[in-house]
């Protein structure tokens, strides 16, 4: 009987263990995907109170599902998948940055703009979303680096204006 209940509360401590190790994956963002965020926490606060939550139902439809995109390589527009107007723009590499500092009506209605960064010298150059003309709808950008980066390395890359522009960043290796 006692070695019954001895080994019925090491189960029981084996498996409290596990659902707390558990929590920590839970409680952590989703995907990977990770959103540059004030510093302070009344920033944070003051902007829940004017309806931008943190609710990413529509970052993650717009990042994740077929929409009409740009795609731009090289300061040159590679592909343009979908019809009508898009709504997303995939910048391949840094030198296409040029390509949407250009007055063009054709990104008035671009909501989001993916970077992909291939590695650590990418950061050098700024991407300055202050100085933008054109893209009037533009609510999210995403940063996909191929290499590990923090919110401090994307922090100093992008130079925000005070428009609600939410950022987020993942870091994704090709294999």
């Amino acid at each position: 009987m006692k070695n019954k209940s001895t080994s019925a509360f090491c189960t029981l401590i084996l498996i409290c263990c596990f659902l707390l190790s558990s929590v920590n994956k839970v409680v952590a963002q989703e995907n990977g995907i990770y959103e540059l965020t004030e510093d302070n926490q009344l920033s944070k606060q003051i902007a829940n109170k004017k309806g931008n939550s943190n609710d990413r139902k529509e970052f993650y439809d717009l990042s994740q599902k077929l929409h009409s995109t740009f795609y731009y390589e090289n300061n040159k527009l590679k592909n343009k998948y979908g019809d009508g107007s898009p709504l997303r723009l995939n910048l391949e590499d840094i030198n296409s940055f040029s390509a949407i500092n250009k007055n063009d009506t054709q990104f008035n209605d671009i909501q989001i703009i993916t970077v992909s960064l291939k590695n650590e010298n990418d950061l050098n150059k700024i991407l300055d979303v202050s100085n933008m003309p054109g893209f009037s709808s533009l609510k999210y950008i995403f940063i996909r680096c191929h290499f590990n980066c923090d919110a401090l390395k994307i922090r100093k890359f992008i130079k925000k204006s005070d428009r609600n522009i939410r950022v987020f960043y993942t870091t994704d290796r090709p294999s």
